[in-house]
């Protein structure tokens, strides 16, 4: 499980964490981030993707665009970034993160198209359909600068995850690809879709997913229609582990989120090479009989949180987990249970700390990046809201 991985191969952070809990410097919901150690799997995805010939654009929308911790991302060696929809495109930018593709969980707002295209120049935006393209075309060729786009593709059957769905099927794509690279200030430059691998629980290794089989066909399209080599655009799961697999399907990049904080699906089964960056701090407000409620807030009902641990001090990385129970996915996430075994003691301001899978940007917890932890010497950034920008409502970082 995340937590035990966490405990054993990056203890200082869980211990790191409940002093600065106990301290007062981070409040409860927050998630903590060891930027050493994000620099380190930025730095061992990109030097491995760059043997591959594979280009990386990193994915913050997990870590709710924590700005110290792009820049530790950055240091690692992956410089461009996908933004998955207009306001995180805005936010990076404000950030001055270069960015590498945009618009592709979700398509950029009209009128945010000029003032994306115009100031901020990404490399490449991703567009859904016949409408988006021309609505993008009209807007670069108003620029005079033609905008490279990627097409959106996706598999003859349901969508891998319900809210995402949209894209071009192959079949429509034959016969729309005429006009779509007629279009003056539109450039096809490839294409791509979303998630291009899964992991596979049962046989404990990733495998190539119905929208990465598309993907490979829509390429070929592109290419005949194009006379040139398309670029493929292949996210989701994008690990150390999976690069390799990629390359061998033929794709040009791949946009790494979770492995820069190791918390991918099969780091929960213990395994990966890059190492846990992040736990989810809380403290204890109620205690009952037989269980602990505490704070909630950002809690990701799909983020495989099963235990966390408990205590004041140091040795908070030597006790016994408790199991989590958090509340029906109907109801808001304000506090979350535990389930404390017989003769287990906590009280009232035990600070509460527990690893999951995080989507920061869609919860209201807080981040806080944790500096030179691995060097003996660290020191506490801003608290961060869930979007990166500094919480008003907490005071300045302690040193």
């Amino acid at each position: 499980m995340y937590l035990e991985r966490a405990r054993q191969l990056n203890g200082s952070l869980i211990r790191h964490a409940v002093a600065l809990h106990q301290a007062g410097a981070i409040p409860p919901a927050s998630y903590l981030i060891d930027t050493d150690t994000v620099r380190a799997n930025a730095a061992l995805l990109a030097t491995q993707a760059a043997g591959l010939d594979l280009r990386l654009f990193f994915m913050s929308k997990q870590i709710g665009h924590n700005r110290e911790t792009v820049a530790a991302i950055r240091a690692g060696g992956i410089d461009k970034t996908v933004a998955v929809d207009g306001r995180s495109a805005e936010l990076l930018s404000q950030q001055g993160v270069p960015l590498g593709n945009v618009g592709h969980l979700a398509q950029i707002p009209k009128a945010q198209l000029e003032s994306l295209l115009a100031g901020r120049r990404p490399e490449f935006v991703t567009v859904f359909n016949l409408a988006q393209a021309r609505r993008a075309a009209q807007v670069a060729a108003g620029l005079g600068a033609p905008v490279r786009a990627l097409l959106k593709v996706r598999p003859d059957g349901p969508a891998t995850f319900p809210g995402q769905e949209g894209g071009f099927y192959v079949d429509e794509l034959k016969d729309q690809l005429p006009a779509l690279t007629s279009l003056p200030g539109l450039q096809v430059s490839g294409v791509t879709a979303y998630p291009c691998t899964a992991f596979d629980r049962a046989a404990s290794c990733f495998r190539p997913t119905a929208e990465l089989s598309s993907l490979t066909q829509a390429a070929q399209l592109v290419g005949d229609q194009t006379g040139a080599a398309p670029h493929i655009n292949a996210p989701g799961n994008t690990a150390a582990e999976t690069l390799e697999l990629l390359v061998d399907w033929g794709c040009s990049s791949a946009e790494p989120g979770h492995a820069l904080t190791g918390t991918g699906p099969h780091h929960r089964q213990g395994r990966g090479a890059e190492k846990p960056a992040i736990v989810y701090v809380s403290e204890i407000v109620q205690v009952d009989d037989g269980t602990a409620t505490a704070s909630g807030g950002g809690l990701y009902r799909r983020g495989g949180l099963r235990h966390a641990l408990v205590g004041t001090d140091h040795s908070i990385t030597e006790s016994a987990p408790v199991t989590v129970r958090l509340p029906d996915a109907q109801y808001i996430d304000y506090y979350f249970t535990l389930e404390l075994p017989p003769g287990r003691q906590v009280k009232v301001g035990d600070t509460v700390v527990a690893v999951l899978r995080p989507q920061v940007f869609v919860g209201y917890a807080r981040t806080a990046a944790l500096h030179g932890l691995h060097s003996g010497n660290p020191v506490l950034g801003m608290i961060r809201d869930s979007q990166g920008l500094e919480d008003q409502a907490w005071g300045p970082p302690a040193r």
